[in-house]
């Protein structure tokens, strides 16, 4: 599944925003089974701060008019 946001104004680290973990898609399949739930069964996903993956998380700060395109793997 493919999602996009697109910032209309200049987006602030404490505006949330868009978090990605780099190299994430080599990981996703096996992240999945261990949580018992299938890549399919979710449109998105919000990790726990407790969760260890979160501590490779990067937070992606965008400009107005700035687009990011992904799909769920990301």
């Amino acid at each position: 599944m493919t999602q996009a946001v697109l910032n209309l104004e200049d987006n602030f680290e404490e505006d949330g925003g868009y978090v990605v973990v780099p190299k994430f898609h080599k990981v996703f399949e096996p992240y999945f089974s261990k949580l018992k739930q299938g890549p399919k069964d979710v449109a998105s996903y919000s990790f726990f701060k407790n969760d260890p993956l979160f501590s490779h998380a990067v937070r992606i700060a965008m400009r107005p008019g700035s687009i990011v395109i992904w799909d769920q793997r990301m």
